[in-house]
Order: structure tokens, then sequence, then C-alpha cells
């Protein structure tokens, strides 16, 4: 198929989603190159092939939760960059989805159903470090 682009994940319609999963597939589905930490609360998460990475790399224990039992690894955010800087320094790309709103400011927003705003805030791959950039952070 000349539209296919093997750097995006196709999701189907009907597949059955948390909301913070949505959040989680609908930037996934842009960036299947990247491995994406998923801010939650104190936490970050991989999920599913990222999870694999995690595990196999990081030699984080895999475990299966959440709608649909998905496949998730993490760390605490004290954790974070030097995992970061782990992956990048192995030759994987790298982002960050962040929250973008205290849960408070969700529910102010959107009342009790709310689900806090998130984003994938930056990237880091091994063309992009610069000097200090994730050295310190691997040491750490």
């Amino acid at each position: 198929d000349p539209e296919y682009d093997a750097r995006t994940v196709a999701m189907p319609k009907d597949i059955k989603l948390s909301a913070s999963q949505d959040q989680y597939w609908s930037i996934k589905s842009k960036y299947r190159d990247v491995i994406l930490f998923f801010k939650v609360g104190k936490f970050y998460e991989l999920y599913e092939d990222d999870a694999e990475v995690g595990c196999s790399e990081l030699g984080w224990r895999m475990t299966v939760s959440g709608v649909g039992h998905c496949r998730q690894v993490g760390c605490p955010e004290s954790g974070v960059d030097a995992a970061v800087a782990a992956l990048v320094q192995r030759g994987y790309k790298v982002g960050r989805i962040e929250q973008m709103e205290t849960a408070a400011q969700a529910k102010a927003r959107m009342g009790n159903k709310a689900v806090i705003r998130r984003e994938l805030a930056a990237v880091a791959t091994p063309t992009t470090a610069v000097e200090g950039d994730l050295a310190g952070a691997a040491a750490r």
C-alpha cells in the first residue's frame, strides 16, 4: 500500500479504552517509532511494545492491567531522566507525554468526568542529544 507509513499505528474504531488510554493511543498512533513515557500522577509508564523495550533494555518488571489488560512497566518521576538517557544512548527515540494540568484544574474545566489533559512535550533522539543534555541524567 503506497499510503502506508510504518511510523504510525492504526487503531480499530471499536476498541474499548479508558479515557487516559485513549489519550495515549491518539498520540502513539502518530509516533509508533518513538518510545513514549506517559505521565500518570507521580509516575511515568510505558505501554505494550514500549513496555517490552522497558523490560528488555531497563530490566523493569512487566505487569498487565487496566481496561483491555495492557502490558506496562514504569518508574517514579525521579527516575525518568535516567531511563530516557539510557534508552537514547542505546539508539531509541524517546518521548514524554506530560500532564498539562492538575486533577483539580481538569475537574474545574470538565466536572466529575474530567480527564487530565496530556500532550507530547518532548522527544529526544541520539541525534538531538547535546552536551550535558543526557549524559548527567544517565549517571544519576
